[in-house]
C-alpha cells in the first residue's frame, strides 16, 4: 500500500489491535497548510488529521495506557528544534482540538528517529546523529523523567548514527545503526551494556562482532537509513537504505548471521523486486526510491511498512512476500 502526505513522511504502527498507522510530514519546502499527522487504518480509510501546517522529523506510537487513561496510547513527535509533542491517540481519534498533552522541552536538534518500548511502559527512546536520550512518560506530563540521567546510561557517541529502535521481544534492550552499517545493541541498567554488534558487509551479507571492515569488504554506493525489530522473533530486524540508488529493505537472522532472509529492492523501473523469489512485481507510483523511515507492526508482525522523501510509503506482506495495495491520505484509497 501507499500512503501519500505532503512533504516527506515518518510513520508508526499503533502497538494493538486494531491495527493502524500514524503518518507525518517532515520539515521541507512547502508552505502549505495541510495537517502533519494522520491516523489511518490499515484498509486504507484516513481517521483523523492533526496538526495544521506542522512539519515533524519523526514519531512513535506508545501501547496502550503508557499514560494512565490513554487506552489507546500516545503519539510522539518531534520538531525540528528538537521539542517533542505528546499527542493522545484516543482524543485525536474523537476528533477533539485539545489533543495535544504537553510536550517534553530538550535541547537536542534535531530528533531523527522516536521510539516506545513495548515492555517498559512510557519509555521513549529518542535519537540524533550524535546523540541517544531516554525519557519515561510513564508518571504523567507533569512528571517526565529522563530515564538516561536516572540509569547513568553511557553510550559511545563518537559515530555517526542513523537510526535506533528497541528490540520489540527482549525487554530494555535497543539496537543503534551508525552510517557504516553496524548495528550495535544494548541493554539498559546492564553493567555489560553492548550486547553484540553486527556488521553488513559486500554483497548484504551480515557478521558478528566485526569492527572495522576492509576497504573491499564494505557494500558499495549503499547508504543506510533505519532499523526495527521483529515484535515476535527477537533475533530479526530490518534495515532499509538505498544501494545504487535503489530502495533496499531487508530482513536478516541473527541466528543466520549470512544472507538476508528476506531483500526487496524498489528501482528506477516502477518495479518491486523480490530477490528472494527471484521474481519481479509490478508497483504503481514509485517517483523516488530513497527510503527514510521504517516500522514493523508490533500487533501483526506481518506487515513492514517504509516511506521515502516524498511521503510514499509502501507496506510489505512478509507472509506473502509482495507489496500490498496502495492508500492515499488526500483522498479514500483503493486497496488492492
Amino acid at each position: 500500500m501507499a500512503v501519500q502526505i505532503q512533504g516527506s513522511a515518518s510513520i508508526a504502527f499503533s502497538q494493538q489491535r486494531p491495527v493502524r498507522l500514524a503518518a507525518a510530514r517532515h520539515p521541507g519546502n512547502n508552505n502549505d497548510n495541510t495537517a502533519g499527522l494522520a491516523l489511518i487504518d490499515i484498509d486504507g480509510t484516513v481517521l483523523a488529521r492533526s496538526g495544521l501546517g506542522s512539519r515533524y522529523t519523526s514519531i512513535a506510537w506508545s501501547k496502550a495506557d503508557s499514560i494512565k487513561g490513554e487506552e489507546l496510547g500516545i503519539i510522539a513527535a518531534s520538531h525540528s528544534d528538537g521539542v517533542i509533542d505528546l499527542i493522545s491517540a484516543s482524543k485525536l481519534l474523537d476528533g477533539q482540538e485539545q489533543s495535544l498533552l504537553g510536550n517534553i522541552q530538550t535541547k537536542i536538534n534535531p530528533f531523527i528517529q522516536l521510539d516506545f518500548s513495548q515492555h517498559a511502559e512510557g519509555l521513549l527512546l529518542a535519537v540524533s546523529t550524535r546523540d541517544i536520550r531516554l525519557y519515561d512518560i510513564s508518571a504523567g506530563i507533569d512528571n517526565i523523567v529522563e530515564y538516561s540521567k536516572k540509569e547513568g546510561l553511557e553510550l559511545d557517541l563518537n559515530e555517526q548514527y542513523v537510526s535506533a529502535k528497541w528490540n520489540k521481544k527482549v525487554n530494555k534492550v535497543f539496537g543503534v545503526l551508525n552510517s557504516k552499517g553496524v548495528m550495535i545493541t544494548y541493554k539498559v541498567n546492564d553493567q555489560d551494556k553492548t550486547y553484540s554488534q553486527w556488521t553488513i558487509i559486500d554483497g548484504g551479507h551480515l557478521q558478528k562482532d566485526k569492527e572495522e571492515q576492509e576497504e573491499n569488504q564494505k557494500e558499495k554506493n549503499i547508504q543506510y537509513e533505519s532499523l526495527d525489530f521483529n515484535s515476535v522473533i527477537a533475533t530479526q530486524f530490518v534495515i532499509i537504505g538505498q544501494i545504487e540508488g535503489k530502495g533496499s529493505v531487508r530482513v536478516f537472522d541473527m541466528r543466520n548471521a549470512n544472507d538476508p532472509i528476506i531483500d526487496f529492492i524498489l528501482d528506477n523501473q516502477q518495479q518491486q523486486v523480490n530477490k528472494t523469489q527471484k521474481k519481479d512485481k509490478e508497483v504503481k507510483s514509485i517517483k523516488n526510491n530513497k527510503l527514510v523511515s521504517v516500522d514493523w507492526c508490533s500487533a501483526d508482525p506481518n506487515y513492514i511498512v517504509a516511506c521515502n522523501e516524498e511521503g510514499i510509503s509502501y507496506c510489505w506482506s512478509l507472509a506473502s512476500k509482495r507489496l500490498l495495495g496502495e492508500l492515499n491520505i488526500k483522498q479514500q484509497s483503493k486497496v488492492k
